[in-house]
């Protein structure tokens, strides 16, 4: 994807893709220059194009699939931008397993109010837990889930102290 820029090599889109092209050390990265464009024109461009990217989402699967073959490559992960949270669960080996099996036996009860229940709050101790409660319930394990229902360690202490 090259980086578009104005006629003084102004960045106008692919900011990250140059800091990208720039922690890889790359020596050359394609570019387009975008000639004519007033300043205006330029300004709503970079706009436009950072809410495109706000707006999209990842394919998870094929997210994980290529974590996978790059940190087989042993390429340092730590480059992509993504936190250590999201890093171990992308480099996860999918589990088998039967995730009803382990819940058997957990306490049930009724409650005829169960508007009271939309959100409840799971601390995990480790990912692949987060993944076959997922699993159990029948809901998509998104990244923003996940730092939701698996906050880093370090959160969790300071979460036990508030209380």
């Amino acid at each position: 994807n090259p980086i578009l820029v104005d006629e003084k090599y102004g960045v106008i889109a692919g900011h990250c893709r140059l800091l990208a092209a720039q922690k890889l050390k790359l020596k050359k990265v394609p570019i387009i220059t975008m000639e004519g464009l007033t300043e205006a024109q330029k300004r709503a461009y970079v706009i436009a194009d950072n809410q495109l990217a706000l707006n999209g989402g990842w394919d998870m699967d094929m997210l994980r699939t290529e974590f996978q073959f790059i940190s087989d490559e042993n390429f340092d992960l730590d480059l992509l931008g993504f936190d250590d949270l999201m890093i171990e669960n992308l480099s996860l080996d999918e589990e088998t397993g039967d995730a009803l099996a382990e819940w058997e036996g957990m306490p049930e009860f009724e409650q005829e109010n169960k508007e009271s229940f939309r959100h409840v709050i799971v601390h995990f101790t480790c990912s692949k837990d987060v993944k076959k409660f997922f699993n159990l319930i029948k809901q998509k394990d998104t990244g923003k889930t996940v730092t939701v229902w698996y906050p880093p360690q370090k959160n969790m202490e300071t979460e036990k102290k508030r209380y």
